[in-house]
């Protein structure tokens, strides 16, 4: 085998770790935001039920604002802040553990592809409790 083979296939198995680990990390991207109409009751009523549903436990709470974790298997843990007024609510990560995060050269963050959906997976959970809420108190 010539030495430039050997050197390819020397780079190629070097690189291999690498790239699989990218494949697995996205770019942060905190979900859309809720626009919905109701009191802040309801609208911290509803988050407190989407996180018990969907796992999360709210660990710090301020007006307007919850900290909410999600672990899985002990080893993937996700943070994230939820900031609601009688608007709508804004979910933002916050940090994370066993999920690969990382900031690149210019800036931006990196996140195993798992906690996007676990963000993702807890805006739906509260826009249908939400719009759960709202069609109950529309109900004569």
């Amino acid at each position: 085998m010539s030495h430039s083979r050997l050197y390819v296939k020397v780079l190629f198995l070097a690189t291999l770790p690498v790239v699989s680990t990218a494949c697995r990390t996205a770019r942060i991207k905190n979900p859309d935001p809720i626009k919905l109409t109701a009191s802040k009751d309801v609208v911290r009523r509803a988050i407190l039920d989407a996180c018990d549903s969907k796992s999360w436990l709210v660990t710090k709470e301020s007006p307007g604002e919850l900290h909410a974790t999600r672990v899985v298997r002990g080893r993937h843990e996700l943070t994230v802040v939820v900031k609601y007024n009688d608007e709508g609510v804004q979910i933002r990560y916050e940090s994370s553990k066993g999920l690969k995060y990382k900031k690149g050269f210019s800036g931006k963050e990196y996140l195993h592809k798992n906690g996007m959906v676990w963000m993702n997976e807890l805006r739906w959970a509260i826009h249908q409790k939400l719009s759960r809420a709202r069609r109950e108190a529309e109900t004569p």
